[in-house]
């Protein structure tokens, strides 16, 4: 038991989350619950700040409380990022923004975001997937983007420790999708695309624009930024993307095909060379990937330390509440680091 006299001396970490869908929902419950346990035990106390949607917003430097979505929006005021990010650089203090949307405006001001001292956690690949002079700029700062990648997996910050510690990451590979892992896994059992992708929606497991996950755009998104992480300085278009969109008639033949060969089809995602490629790919049963079902992702990283027999990081790649708790654990690690 924690002695009086070793007990953390409390500070407040006020929290700016703009998204409160399903993610941003699922972090807020989630953080509501472990208050106690992390005032406690580490002597932070969370405070809610601000919310923000595409539409609306609410700013409370004294906290807004953990409750949800509707009540989150009694009091609002229509969304105006300007104002926001003022209140956020007057404030003073451990401060963290966490982006839980999928837009394009909110990665525009993270450079903004870290200048005024704040961390920055994020599950958009958007910020971190454009050209090679932003990435350096925003990864060089307080930012964590462990669910950009894999959810909840410690993808990230397993190739972070790889390269710090002198390795030198030769191949990445994988299904870094938990989408399209549960659409072709239904697509083995027989199920029409039509009905898969009508579950995985209802649970949670697409973009909000689910052709992000047919055209192969966030699979490659997620193999741009995980290349760069292992240090290689690549632009967007150094991914091919082939696209399943104009493929959704013959996935079904595709299949039948593989598996009379015996070997599994895939939605693969592959760097070496300093080339990267996202697209169906037919493989053995050894594979790591031949395994995957439902949501899972599976990482494979060959390295100069892993050469004979890649890591490999497997585990549910898709749903609001396991990219809610990674998100979770970048702000633990963006207060440990500020505090």
């Amino acid at each position: 038991m924690m002695s009086e006299t070793n007990r953390p001396t409390n500070a407040v970490l006020q929290l700016y989350l703009f998204g409160i869908g399903g993610v941003g929902s699922e972090l807020i419950s989630q953080l509501g619950a472990q208050r106690g346990a992390l005032l406690a035990n580490e002597g932070v106390e969370l405070q809610l700040a601000a919310v923000a949607t595409s539409q609306w917003m609410r700013v409370d430097p004294n906290g807004l409380g953990f409750e949800g979505r509707d009540t989150q929006q009694n009091g609002s005021e229509p969304v105006n990022l300007d104002r926001l990010l003022a209140e956020l650089e007057r404030t003073s203090g451990p401060r963290v923004v966490i982006d839980a949307t999928a837009s394009n405006e909110v990665p525009a001001l993270y450079e903004r975001m870290l200048a005024s001292g704040a961390s920055v956690v994020t599950a958009n690949k958007l910020g971190l997937a454009g050209p090679m002079a932003s990435f350096e700029r925003i990864a060089r700062g307080r930012t964590f983007y462990e669910t950009t990648a894999g959810a909840g997996l410690p993808v990230v910050d397993t190739l972070l420790s790889l390269v710090r510690t002198g390795d030198r990451v030769e191949r990445i590979e994988g299904v870094f999708s938990g989408t399209l892992g549960f659409l072709f896994h239904e697509l083995r059992r027989g199920t029409p695309l039509s009905d898969a992708l009508e579950t995985a929606q209802r649970r949670g497991y697409t973009e909000p624009d689910p052709n992000e996950d047919l055209s192969g755009s966030d699979v490659a998104r997620k193999l741009l930024i995980l290349a760069r992480t292992a240090g290689h300085a690549l632009e967007p278009e150094a991914i091919e993307v082939e696209s399943l969109v104009p493929l959704r008639d013959s996935l079904e033949s595709r299949f039948r095909e593989a598996t009379s060969r015996g070997e599994t089809l895939c939605y693969l995602a592959s760097f070496e060379h300093g080339r990267g490629r996202v697209g169906l790919a037919s493989v053995d049963p050894s594979h790591p990937a031949a395994s995957v079902t439902g949501t899972d992702n599976v990482f494979a990283f060959t390295t100069a330390r892993y050469s004979d027999s890649p890591l490999v990081i497997r585990g549910s790649g898709a749903g609001t509440a396991v990219t809610a708790a990674g998100l979770f654990a970048d702000i633990l690690k963006a207060w440990r680091e500020l505090s």
